[in-house]
């Protein structure tokens, strides 16, 4: 059976995805996007890192890589930093501290579940590690951050997931048949702007099947409110990329972070929930493409 037999449902249908790898995101963002969502009637899909957001090695490489160039923006669609995002506070706690994110409030992940939403994992015992490091993980390495995500799941009572989504979008060689030991049947890490959720033919039988995340800032997958923010595009400009999505009537996923979509960001968010709706679109979380990944 071909996955991209999707129901039309009125011409259009976006998943609005966030990745949770922060504590500000859990603890600031999360809730208040749990209330949105309840007063738009709307599921969103969470991706979790259960782990600690900062490596620091990385970061020293970077600083340092930027003390060489005039430039480290350079190659990025428009972003805000770090800092701006998490605030002060938020910033030094985690950089200083870096407590474990999903595994701090197991609390407000099964309020996630209890209300309707997805969650997926989002790597394993560091979001930052995966991101800068993974591409040249084997397959035992893979396989081991996966096993203490899973642990750390299961260990906060939350149900086993079934999907999946890389830190940074970096997906190691290896991590198709790693995650298909494990059970997942989704991989969210392919991000071409423009393109549909599943942007290639893909039978149900090939597991894990890619998701596409289309409604994303390139080069960098810089999160789409973020991004919309940063360069302040407008209403109109908004309507016109719905207007375009909506003829085409198919199914795109829209990204960014509950650290800026809940705060600074939460006027677009709820913008583009009303503009979608406004022309006859709809909303879906991701698990719900097709009767048969229901329960995912």
């Amino acid at each position: 059976m071909n996955i991209q037999n999707i129901p039309d449902r009125n011409g259009g249908l976006i998943t609005i995805r966030f990745d949770i790898d922060t504590i500000t995101c859990l603890e600031q963002g999360v809730p208040e996007l749990l209330s949105i969502a309840k007063e738009e009637d709307i599921r969103f899909s969470f991706f979790v890192n259960m782990g600690k957001a900062v490596s620091y090695t990385p970061v020293v490489k970077r600083y340092l890589s930027r003390s060489t160039h005039s430039d480290s923006r350079e190659g990025k669609a428009a972003s805000l930093s770090s800092f701006h995002k998490l605030g002060m506070r938020g910033w030094l706690r985690t950089i200083i501290f870096n407590p474990c994110v999903g595994k701090s409030r197991p609390d407000l992940l099964k309020r996630i579940v209890a209300e309707g939403h997805d969650l997926g994992l989002h790597g394993g015992r560091n979001h930052g590690r995966w991101h800068h490091d993974s591409k040249n993980w084997n397959y035992s390495t893979i396989l081991a951050d996966i096993e203490w995500g899973l642990s750390a799941m299961s260990n906060c009572g939350l149900p086993r997931p079934k999907m999946f989504a890389s830190p940074g979008f970096t997906h190691p060689k290896a991590l198709n048949a790693a995650l298909k030991h494990h059970g997942f049947t989704l991989v969210a890490d392919e991000h071409l702007v423009g393109e549909t959720v599943l942007s290639t033919p893909h039978n149900i039988s090939e597991s894990p099947f890619n998701a596409n995340t289309g409604i994303v800032a390139e080069p960098g997958g810089v999160g789409f409110f973020e991004n919309w923010y940063a360069k302040r595009k407008t209403q109109d400009q908004m309507l016109s990329l719905f207007q375009k999505l909506k003829s085409e009537g198919t199914h795109y996923m829209c990204y960014d972070h509950p650290a800026f979509s809940a705060a600074e960001g939460r006027a677009l968010l709820i913008q583009f929930i009303h503009l979608w709706r406004s022309i006859g679109g709809n909303f879906a979380k991701l698990s719900s493409i097709t009767s048969e990944t229901e329960s995912l």
